[in-house]
């Protein structure tokens, strides 16, 4: 089989499988989806409003009504009403459980919200989602030394104490992969808008990303700094973010007019697909199919191409359960499962779908 029966086969599998597998973890009496018997995160249930309302807006089936319970959630469960913003985390009937404000959290909300209004619930989504944006701006930007501050109290008073606990990267240091989530929120919502400080704050955190976090070599990517920039926290790299702010950013160029950074691409390509690694973690394996769609989108080059095909064999035959169409947690290299887990907090369909209609449309372009 080529590389585009390959994908068209795992465009099915979405459509005709795991879309209404994950249908079916629509919380019809409280709201948003159940991931979890125990709680509601704010980054994973505004992910599942985005893959819904990709889903209706790509004519994969009647999702708008699916996305819209998230929506509801979201603005009628986790909003602070008081204070503004989102609660991180609520129980399944939507009591708060922890009240503190992540802009990992919130960048994802965009991020729905403008899907969301691009699916058919029109301006007011979007509008939401420019209203978080300047709440951000507000109270997220970092006005001394540029950049995004991570985690705050309920009242928005940042929490700068390394000590403290948090369930996103580390308190007090800025991290790789909570900008460049914030790069992918910015990019669809100036995509959507073309709002001036929009398009400001996206093309900061292009130029403290690709300076402080993704440098032209992949191997001297840092994980996190302080709020200063100097290097901090956990060292070595994370070759599954690495990949996946490297298609992002190309997507952030060229909606901002630029000519995409295909070199930066090519290389941390090519550094993901020598990695070796004894166990394949489905969000990381998805990445790589997104950058490998991305790349091939540019330009369809044979050696790309051949590795698509590979790992989209390994993938059909490995890491999806054929009889939902949900990726496994992690199986090894030689395909073994290692945690068949398909849903939890933690895990929603996000990566996988994004990745698969990314591969879908530069299969198209391409021909």
């Amino acid at each position: 089989m080529s590389a585009a029966d390959y994908a068209e086969e795992l465009y099915a599998l979405l459509r005709d499988k795991a879309l209404p597998s994950w249908l079916e973890r629509v919380d019809e009496r409280h709201g948003g989806y159940v991931l979890s018997p125990h709680e509601k995160q704010l980054a994973t249930q505004s992910r599942m409003v985005w893959v819904f309302s990709n889903a209706h807006r790509n004519g994969l089936g009647d999702y708008l009504a699916a996305a819209g319970r998230g929506v509801d959630f979201l603005l009628e469960r986790l909003h602070d009403t008081e204070r503004d913003g989102f609660f991180w985390k609520a129980d399944r009937e939507g009591r708060p459980l922890d009240e503190r404000k992540f802009l990992y959290g919130h960048v994802f909300a965009i991020y729905a919200l403008v899907e969301y209004g691009r699916a058919g619930a029109g301006a007011d989504a979007v509008g939401r989602a420019l209203t978080v944006f300047r709440l951000l701006r507000e109270r997220a930007h970092d006005d001394e030394f540029g950049g995004w501050l991570e985690h705050f109290a309920p009242d928005w008073r940042p929490i700068l104490e390394p000590d403290v606990v948090v369930e996103v990267e580390s308190a007090g240091l800025k991290s790789s992969n909570s900008h460049l989530h914030a790069l992918e929120a910015l990019t669809v919502l100036y995509a959507e808008t073309r709002d001036a400080d929009v398009g400001e704050a996206l093309s900061e955190t292009i130029d403290v990303c690709t300076s402080c976090f993704y440098p032209p070599d992949p191997a001297t990517a840092s994980r996190q700094r302080r709020r200063s920039w100097e290097p901090a926290g956990q060292v070595g790299v994370s070759v599954g973010h690495n990949i996946e702010f490297a298609w992002l950013l190309t997507h952030a160029e060229s909606v901002l007019g630029r000519e995409p950074s295909l070199d930066r691409l090519d290389a941390y390509l090519a550094q993901a697909l020598a990695t070796g690694n004894d166990v394949r973690i489905w969000w990381e394996t998805a990445e790589t199919l997104a950058a490998l769609a991305t790349a091939i989108g540019h330009r369809p080059d044979p050696v790309y191409l051949e590795q698509l095909e590979r790992l989209l064999e390994f993938v059909l035959a490995h890491q999806i359960d054929p009889a939902d169409g949900l990726w496994l947690y992690t199986v090894a290299a030689d395909g073994t499962v290692v945690n068949a887990a398909k849903v939890e907090t933690w895990k929603d369909a996000y990566h996988e779908h994004r990745a698969t209609m990314l591969l879908a449309e530069a299969l198209r372009q391409s021909g």
